[in-house]
């Protein structure tokens, strides 16, 4: 096989380029709106993880301030009680927010698999 002349290639790319940017462009927008709907939601579950951390911190620290005050009644281990469901719980959520922000991974990566087709493609047809 003859290799092509340079103003085949050029016109080739010239008319069939436009396509080519476009698609990759939409396929790039199509990624980046999936991409960042799965990124909001994990953001906001390991917010919420974390509000409700802050809740149970502060709940064992009035636990720990009845217990202070109580000095070894009942009231002060209630609180405590719940103080350490709430942490367990709160951690539980933002343990699950940051496994899920790990598995999400790059943005994009369809458009970089079509963006490196396309030019390994360009690339064999100039040599």
């Amino acid at each position: 096989m003859s290799p092509r002349p340079f103003a085949d290639l050029a016109r080739d790319l010239y008319i069939h380029g436009g396509g080519l940017l476009r698609g990759h462009a939409e396929l790039a927008a199509a990624e980046l709106t999936d991409w960042s709907a799965a990124l909001k939601a994990d953001v906001l579950r390991l917010a919420i993880g974390a509000v409700v951390v802050v809740i149970g911190l502060l709940t064992l620290t009035a636990a720990g301030v009845l217990g202070l005050v109580a000095a070894g009644l009942e009231p002060w281990a209630a609180a405590a009680t719940a103080a350490a469901v709430i942490l367990v719980g709160g951690g539980a959520m933002m343990w699950s927010g940051m496994a899920a922000l790990r598995r999400l991974g790059p943005p994009l990566p369809l458009t970089a698999t079509s963006i490196a087709d396309s030019v390994r493609t360009l690339k064999e047809g100039v040599s």
